[in-house]
């Protein structure tokens, strides 16, 4: 198992994923114990290096085998460094966590002082299916900052796209 990972071996994910689908907790312990790329703490350090399709495999790979996942996401996204809130926000947006962090999704997009910071959580909310992610999207589209403004109404594209299907399914 130690061998199947992505740099040593390019369907990685589609092995593991199917593993990890059975939805079988000695399995995933198992995965967590022998695979440590598959843990939050390199996930957070190697995510930036993935293509979006690779980083969202493996993102919720991480969420099914890490037990820890949540619990440091949340100490990331509060954090006082802007980067690690970057990189928590795109995190949770990777693993599709995005409904158990609304809330702070959308306090940074509305209020946090560093741009990439808020363009990252805007990026998040557009995988959130809720109202909070919407209504913060348009609230964002009215900001002072052009680059705000842009990377609001893309988010909000998306979240309309994807609303579109998932609603008639």
């Amino acid at each position: 198992m130690r061998i199947v990972k992505h740099r040593n071996f390019p369907e990685a994910d589609t092995i593991v994923s199917s593993f990890v689908e059975r939805n079988d907790p000695e399995i995933n312990k198992t995965l967590f114990e022998l695979m440590p790329d598959y843990r939050i703490d390199a996930f957070l350090s190697r995510m930036s290096q993935y293509s979006e399709a690779t980083a969202y495999s493996t993102g919720k790979i991480v969420r099914s085998v890490d037990p820890n996942t949540s619990k440091i996401l949340a100490n990331e996204v509060a954090s006082f460094m802007p980067v690690r809130r970057q990189l928590a926000c795109d995190a949770i947006r990777f693993t599709g966590m995005g409904r158990d962090f609304v809330d702070n999704l959308c306090k940074i997009a509305e209020t946090d002082d560093e741009t990439n910071v808020r363009i990252a959580a805007l990026n998040a909310l557009a995988d959130v299916l809720v109202k909070e992610a919407i209504v913060t999207l348009q609230d964002a589209m009215q900001d002072k900052s052009f680059v705000i403004r842009e990377a609001a109404a893309a988010s909000a594209q998306k979240w309309m796209t994807r609303y579109r299907e998932a609603t008639t399914k």
